[in-house]
């Protein structure tokens, strides 16, 4: 005999399943084993094919239709949670697809209380979720998915349970149970306590409330709008009975603390006081290492009565032990009369300055800082003292007058220069403001020396009608390599700073002047000569055409140059040459010439520019009128 199957129910094509001889009857017996692990589902006809004897050829045959159906794998992962911001009733299923291909849908078996799980619904794939409308709030129940294909159901899903609860915020009335066995023991850690309680529900006992609210208070009875607030959003850590617990840190060690939370749901509901408990914040025996560099400045830029203090923070503070809460401030109006029980002031952790503003004018104070954790002061810093002053000068702007800082730094100012009486400030400002990586200001190329002066008037609207004079100091440190010939003053304009083209150096004094119109911000920076020496746009003559005694030649070379200029009439001849040495480079140079006794008419003027850059000449043209 012989046994084959086809694909479908009139195969065009046959797969051998087994083929033998026999010698006696077999019924109800093994003909072979056919494997249909490796065929895809569907329908296939078998074939029985007996032959009597080689000899006699008789042939008889049977078929029988049968269908190969590989039950599908169950999917996983299945999860049930409550549906948020409903009125309860309601739960959601979602699962991840089966891996079988072939899977039409899944089916929902749900059971509650610890029964059997029964039939529920059933919905098409793709469909990955169900929303169980029949969960009634407040009971527990268990879901299994199973994968069918339309004849076979798969085994079924890991189970998952869930409760449902009202958290429609229009609906929801009933707040989480009140928390009943809250505890409290010292904590690990200097200044901690360990709280530990059993979660409530999100209506009484059923489902999980949101989060808590927690206070701690140094008095008994616990007043609770009074204590001192240590989480208001803290998270609940899961359902009606889950053990909680939170560590409260900040505390200072060997006091008593008393402590209760109120638990809250999505409305929120909130739920009454909890019981009340105390510990003490554990004690820290070693005291944090102490702050250093303490420095004490007057607070610039104001009318006096204020210091500015700043130092390194403890090496505690953020690193090492971290138990830093912060530094303490002592003040005292002699020196080394500081007492460590009384501080002045004091700041938390990770500030490394502090600004006292009670420091009248011309009062010197001196300072000490300690940092303080749980339980200890560290040693407290080298002291350090200080004066307040009003850096604002009083300026009568019908005399002028001059403000000079005590680095030499200066601002003069002419008579009937400015348009109101005002307070004038001259202030050294930080180069790191200016100077540093992330400081966008332009330098236009310029080598910057961190020298950076402030000069302005108190009110804004006060304005400079004439030219007021600057006089910024540097030293050989600050300047380095650049050469003192090419100092110049800079003003800030905007992102960029730009050359004040009126910069003198005054290298007997170390000084770099500038005439200036407005008051800004100033630096000192090396000048970088670069393009052309000379150029026509940065040679003229004024006034042009020019009347009376005098007439001046005003040029800008590029870099520093000695100038010679030749004036030529209409005939060629020449009838003037002046010259000028060691005119600087960047900055605007003049020549005055003397015209009293030259006659009227059109001239002809070659300006030319020799130094180190080369050789440079502009010709051009200026009338003179008597």
């Amino acid at each position: 005999y012989t046994l084959d199957y086809g694909q479908g129910e009139s195969p065009s094509s046959w797969t051998l399943v087994v083929s033998s001889s026999v010698s006696t009857e077999i019924k109800g017996g093994v003909l072979g084993y056919w494997n249909t692990a490796a065929l895809a589902n569907g329908l296939y006809t078998l074939r029985l094919t007996a032959q009597e004897s080689v000899v006699s050829g008789a042939v008889a045959e049977a078929r029988l239709v049968i269908r190969v159906n590989h039950v599908p794998v169950p999917p996983a992962g299945l999860t049930a949670v409550d549906e948020p911001a409903d009125s309860g009733n309601r739960l959601r299923l979602n699962w991840p697809a089966s891996p079988s291909g072939w899977v039409t849908a899944y089916r929902v078996y749900r059971g509650s209380s610890g029964g059997a799980l029964s039939y529920l619904a059933q919905v098409s794939t793709p469909t990955l979720t169900y929303l169980d409308a029949t969960a009634v709030t407040g009971s527990t129940f268990t879901y299994s998915v199973k994968a069918f294909d339309g004849y076979s159901e798969s085994a079924p899903s890991p189970q998952a349970s869930a409760f449902s609860v009202n958290n429609n915020p229009s609906s929801d009335v009933v707040p989480p149970s009140a928390v009943a066995d809250l505890a409290a023991v010292p904590g690990a850690s200097g200044g901690s306590a360990d709280l530990s309680w059993t979660a409530p529900g999100n209506d009484g006992n059923i489902g999980a409330a949101s989060g808590y609210q927690l206070r701690y208070s140094t008095y008994t009875p616990f007043v609770w709008t009074s204590g001192s607030l240590w989480k208001s959003t803290r998270a609940a850590a899961g359902a009606y009975g889950t053990a909680e617990a939170e560590t409260i840190t900040g505390l200072f060690g060997g006091v008593t603390y008393y402590f209760a939370l109120e638990a809250y749901d999505a409305k929120p509901n909130t739920s009454p006081v909890s019981n009340e408990v105390s510990a003490y914040g554990t004690p820290d025996y070693f005291p944090p290492r102490p702050p250093s560099g303490l420095t004490v400045a007057d607070r610039p830029g104001d009318h006096g009565g204020a210091l500015s203090l700043a130092w390194t923070l403890s090496p505690d503070d953020g690193a090492g032990a971290r138990d830093v809460y912060g530094y303490k401030i002592y003040r005292a109006q002699a020196s080394g009369v500081q007492v460590s029980g009384v501080p002045y002031a004091s700041v938390g952790a990770g500030r490394a300055a502090y600004t006292d503003t009670a420091a009248p004018e011309n009062l010197r104070f001196y300072y000490a800082v300690a940092a303080f954790d749980s339980t200890n002061n560290s040693t407290m810093t080298a002291e350090a003292s200080g004066l307040s002053a009003d850096n604002w000068r009083f300026f009568d702007a019908s005399n002028g007058g001059s403000v000079r800082l005590g680095d030499g730094a200066e601002v003069s100012i002419p008579q009937d220069a400015a348009s109101q009486n005002d307070n004038i400030l001259v202030l050294r400002l930080d180069k790191a403001n200016y100077f540093s990586p992330s400081a966008s200001a332009d330098t236009g190329g310029a080598k910057t020396t961190g020298i950076v002066y402030e000069v302005k008037f108190e009110n804004p609207a006060t304005k400079l009608l004439k030219p007021a004079m600057i006089y910024l100091p540097y030293t050989a440190g600050e300047i380095g390599s650049i050469p003192e010939a090419n100092l110049r003053v800079y003003l800030l304009e905007g992102s960029r700073w730009t050359l004040v083209n009126t910069s003198l150096v005054l290298p007997e004094i170390k000084k770099v002047r500038a005439e200036v119109s407005h008051f800004s911000i100033y630096s000192v920076m090396g000048y970088v000569p670069s393009g052309p020496l000379l150029s026509s746009d940065r040679v003229y003559t004024y006034p042009n055409p020019a009347k009376g005694d005098t007439l001046v030649f005003k040029f800008l070379p590029s870099d520093a140059a000695d100038v010679v200029i030749d004036v030529y009439n209409v005939a060629a001849e020449k009838v003037a040459r002046l010259e000028k040495n060691g005119c600087p480079g960047g900055v605007t140079s003049e020549i005055i010439w003397k015209i009293t006794n030259v006659a009227s008419g059109v001239y002809v003027y070659r300006v030319e520019a020799s130094g180190a850059s080369g050789t440079k000449a502009v010709t051009k043209k200026l009338a003179i009128i008597h």
